[in-house]
């Protein structure tokens, strides 16, 4: 119980101290399809669609679908290792700004390319319960710059049964070298609901709440993402 308080303190310092003195509220939608392919030896391939929409202030604070804000495709390569996971994953990613203010309106899409090594431990606490933590570097490459970013994100995941779960997480994203403020630029607070309809199907819905801080340091982004995945076993 002391370990979860601290872990909750931690995170109260992360999200609310790092948000700047002039912040945007946005609502938005988060989709996914992902393909799963599973081989021997615990040897696993995904390959992953994301398609994100945002709302337009100046028509409305509740259309989420109103504006285009990201499409992307990651490809994940990985294998299993008892209770870790080792894969890596390249991603293309075509990013709209998030419309805040007036001069947002005028930013063009920014195209990203990024390769991402990763880490996972996963360990069950009881029948019920399964905590995930995941350790990621992210090199991304701009048509004028490359960027690093360290990502670590725990989940908490509670089983109601043997198809469905519920899912509690949150995840820091720090920037890094070269060219990083190294600051906090994102901390995104997850609650989902993951349901297996047969061997082949599953779905993921919920929400997730977002602290981005823009590379300016005057300014952040508060998002209520919309969230829904399919996922399909191959």
């Amino acid at each position: 119980m002391q370990k979860i308080r601290i872990l909750v303190a931690i995170l109260f310092v992360l999200v609310f101290q790092n948000i700047q003195a002039q912040t945007y509220w946005h609502n938005t939608f988060w989709g996914r399809a992902m393909v799963t392919k599973e081989y021997k030896h615990h040897w696993f391939i995904f390959g992953e669609y994301h398609y994100r929409r945002q709302n337009n202030f100046h028509i409305s604070k509740t259309n989420i679908f109103e504006n285009d804000y990201l499409q992307g495709a990651r490809l994940t390569v990985g294998k299993r290792v008892k209770k870790w996971t080792f894969s890596v994953m390249p991603s293309y990613w075509k990013t709209h700004q998030i419309l805040g203010n007036e001069n947002d309106f005028f930013k063009t899409p920014i195209e990203e390319w990024r390769i991402s090594p990763t880490v996972e431990f996963a360990y069950s606490i009881n029948s019920k319960l399964l905590v995930n933590n995941r350790i990621q570097e992210d090199f991304r490459f701009f048509k004028d710059r490359r960027l690093g970013r360290f990502r670590e994100r725990i989940q908490v995941r509670y089983f109601v049964n043997k198809t469905d779960f519920f899912t509690l997480g949150d995840e820091i994203l720090i920037g890094t070298p070269p060219n990083s403020s190294k600051q906090l630029e994102q901390n995104q607070l997850s609650f989902l609901f993951q349901k297996r309809f047969t061997p082949h199907i599953e779905t993921e819905m919920g929400y997730r709440h977002l602290l981005k801080n823009r590379r300016n340091s005057t300014e952040s982004d508060l998002e209520n993402a919309l969230v829904f995945s399919l996922f399909y076993k191959l």
